[in-house]
């Protein structure tokens, strides 16, 4: 396996104008005081940085892993993305494995944004996020027929000479299950205002038009969204 220590950029990302371009264009959806909700469920292996993310997300402090507390069932954290009008409020969930797998359904019930994490140095765990995309929530999505935003997200970039997961194999399991993949490192926040601008996007395309096929997932493994 080709494993590389380098940083992770979309390919497609040339500029944040193309971003902001695109933020833009969604006030043609919704009223210029219009307040958006969306669910955001986080799955993944234990210690695999799920709650590291989160919390950078929400604009606080990296905890080293003594710090913490694991989460034995759902831990919710309310987050307004920063962008253009609407105002979108993001409710992430932040599950713990066990907890997803005795009830998934009622788990991704309403969801906009499914965030598949794993850590990009410890290959079993990229190995548990795409069985949890095959074996259980492709099945439970396409019982919805819902247009959903689903990233694979690398976490723990900072320690990438330890990488034990490629940048390409990452990228070819998004490309053919139709999913967006993305990495980051929430302790020194390597492509975490990035992450939440595509997911408020995304989010908001796959809310706002059944046309927007190239912005989430529809249950069809035919259809062309990928990574790049």
């Amino acid at each position: 396996t080709d494993v590389t220590t380098k940083q992770y950029v979309p390919s497609f990302i040339h500029s944040f104008v193309i971003i902001h371009i695109c933020d833009m264009n969604m006030s043609n959806y919704y009223d210029i005081d219009d307040v958006v909700d969306i669910k955001v469920v986080v799955v993944g292996s234990n210690t695999v940085g799920k709650t590291s993310a989160v919390r950078a997300f929400s604009g606080h402090s990296f905890l080293s892993s003594h710090e913490y507390q694991e989460t034995k069932d759902v831990l919710t954290t309310a987050i307004q993305l920063k962008g253009n009008d609407p105002i979108v409020s993001a409710t992430f969930w932040d599950c713990s494995p066990q907890t997803f797998l005795q009830s998934p359904h009622e788990i991704l019930h309403d969801a906009a944004c499914i965030i598949l994490a794993y850590d990009v140095c410890n290959y079993n765990s990229f190995l548990e996020a795409t069985k949890l995309w095959s074996n259980v929530i492709k099945p439970n999505l396409k019982q919805d027929n819902r247009l959903l935003f689903i990233m694979l997200l690398g976490c723990k970039t900072d320690l990438a000479t330890n990488r034990t997961v490629s940048i390409k194999e990452a990228e070819v399991f998004a490309s053919k299950n139709s999913i967006f993949f993305m990495e980051i490192s929430a302790k020194i926040g390597t492509n975490i205002d990035l992450t939440l601008t595509l997911l408020r996007i995304r989010s908001l395309n796959a809310l706002s038009s059944e046309d927007s096929k190239n912005n989430g997932y529809t249950g069809n493994d035919n259809n062309n969204s990928s990574s790049n």
